[in-house]
């Protein structure tokens, strides 16, 4: 319970943290001109939005490490029972899911050159990096959308009392 409570707290603490930057970002010094090319804008709290993107990604790629880590010592731990959470079992199947992921979706992802506010990028690592997090956000979203299809329809409660039917139940002598 304690931790159900203490999960909902950090949540409504970093939507609001979240609603404030993004408040000062749209709301405040978002019209100012920028220097080098007077068509494009450059939003006063720029720097304050990346600091607080960077924070979160810094923030989940910890807690999606720790929480590895520790269900592989859990599982080390419980080697003789076989009841796994449906938590430990993601954790163990989703990290190297996303490793092998941004792995394979970095060597597909382009370094052709961009056009970005009128200057040429050229940094084909930088390119090629941010094709891989575009990629892998697309890769997982449509996993999700699959994963909550399955479940909305109904489609794995049918698989599990197909698997139970299938298996022959043991005769007592």
């Amino acid at each position: 319970m304690f931790q159900e409570k203490l999960s909902f707290v950090v949540l409504c603490a970093i939507m609001l943290v979240a609603a404030v930057v993004f408040g000062m970002f749209y709301f405040i010094g978002y019209e100012d001109i920028f220097i080098d090319n007077p068509e494009f804008n450059s939003p006063r709290y720029t720097g304050l939005l990346l600091v607080f993107i960077y924070a979160l990604v810094l923030a989940l790629f910890t807690l999606c490490v720790a929480s590895v880590v520790n269900a592989i010592r859990k599982r080390k731990r419980d080697v003789g029972a076989r009841a796994y959470t449906c938590g430990q079992s993601v954790a163990l199947i989703l990290g190297p899911v996303l490793v092998v992921c941004l792995v394979v979706t970095f060597f597909f992802a382009s370094d052709a050159p961009l056009e970005i506010h009128g200057s040429v990028c050229t940094e084909s690592f930088l390119l090629k990096l941010a094709g891989m997090f575009v990629s892998t956000i697309l890769i997982f979203i449509l996993l999700a959308v699959i994963v909550v299809l399955f479940e909305s329809f109904g489609i794995s409660r049918l698989l599990k009392s197909k698997r139970k039917r299938d298996v022959p139940e043991e005769k007592e002598a």
